[in-house]
C-alpha cells in the first residue's frame, strides 16, 4: 500500500516536471513567432537587462505615486535583450520624459563591427499622463547577436553638455517572425538549435 502510494506520488512529480519542461520549451521555441518583453524599472526582467553603465544613468527613482524611472544624464547607454531565437523585426516602445529640444535616438548593434550601430530617432506617438510614448521599428535580420543577446543603444547627442536628462519609465519590445508552419518547421528547428550552440 505504502509502496503504491510512493509510486503514484513519484509518477505525479515526474509528470509535472515533464509538463513544465515541455511548456518552457514551447515558450522558448515560440511557435507564434511573436515575443513581447517589458521592463518597468521595478523588478528585474528575465529578458531585458538594466541600463548601463552606471554614472551615465542615475539610480532608479520612485515617485510619490509609486512610478519608477531612471534618468540618463550622459550618453550613450546600453541594454541587452535575451532572445531565445532569431527574429526578423522589432518594435520598441519607450515611455519617457525629456526637454522638447533634446534629441533621442535608439538603435541596435549590427554585424559589421563591435561599434557599428543602426540608429533612428524615436518617434513620439502618444502622451500618457506626464510621460511621452515613443516608438521605433527595425528590421533586425542584420543585428549582431552574441550568446543570445542583442545589444541596444539609447543615444542623445549633446546630452552630456546640455545639463538635461532623459527619464525612462517603461520599455516594451515586440519581436516578430513568421509563425511556425509545416513548411518552415525544419528551418525553424535548425535556427533554434544554432541559437543554442
Amino acid at each position: 500500500m505504502n509502496t503504491t502510494w510512493h509510486k503514484k506520488q513519484s509518477f505525479r512529480i515526474t509528470a509535472v516536471v515533464l509538463l513544465l519542461a515541455v511548456f518552457l520549451l514551447i515558450k522558448d521555441f515560440n511557435p507564434s513567432g511573436r515575443l513581447e518583453v517589458n521592463y518597468d524599472f521595478g523588478a528585474e526582467s528575465p529578458y531585458i537587462s538594466r541600463l548601463s553603465p552606471d554614472g551615465r544613468v542615475l539610480e532608479i527613482t520612485e515617485t510619490v505615486e509609486g512610478e519608477r524611472y531612471q534618468p540618463m544624464v550622459i550618453e550613450p547607454v546600453y541594454f541587452d535583450v535575451r532572445l531565445p531565437q532569431n527574429y526578423d523585426n522589432a518594435r520598441v516602445e519607450v515611455l519617457y520624459q525629456k526637454d522638447t529640444k533634446t534629441p533621442f535616438q535608439l538603435g541596435f548593434r549590427t554585424r559589421a563591427s563591435d561599434w557599428s550601430w543602426y540608429l533612428s530617432d524615436v518617434t513620439p506617438i502618444a502622451q500618457v499622463g506626464e510621460w511621452r510614448r515613443g516608438e521605433a521599428v527595425y528590421d533586425i535580420r542584420d543585428a549582431r547577436i552574441d550568446d543570445q543577446n542583442l545589444r541596444f543603444i539609447l543615444a542623445s547627442p549633446g546630452l552630456s553638455e546640455s545639463g538635461e536628462e532623459i527619464q525612462f519609465h517603461h520599455i516594451k519590445m515586440v519581436f516578430e517572425k513568421d509563425k511556425l508552419t509545416t513548411a518552415n518547421l525544419a528551418e525553424r528547428v535548425r535556427d533554434y538549435l544554432r541559437t543554442y550552440k
